[in-house]
């Protein structure tokens, strides 16, 4: 029984290994499957955020209004809402 040891320890290793790839595979192919109106607004608003883009071209991008852009108006000016 000694002698098939190190054998049936190579084999099992193999086998767990490739049963370990294929989860990963999959697990990998879910990536691809998100939504891609999500991943694109999280972008956006990292853009937004770091300001590689306008915070008025983000607003109308996903036309959030006229009062946020008026409330940047405000705080670019100095002033402070009550």
């Amino acid at each position: 029984m000694r002698d098939n040891f190190r054998p049936n320890v190579r084999l099992a290793t193999n086998i767990l290994m490739v049963f370990g790839t294929f989860l990963i595979a999959i697990n990998l192919a879910s990536v691809g499957k998100q939504d891609k109106k999500y991943i694109q607004r999280r972008d956006d608003c990292a853009d937004a955020l770091a300001r590689a883009i306008k915070r008025e071209e983000f607003y109308e991008k996903y036309n959030i209004g006229n009062i946020m852009l008026d409330m940047s108006r405000i705080k670019l000016n100095g002033l402070r809402l009550i």
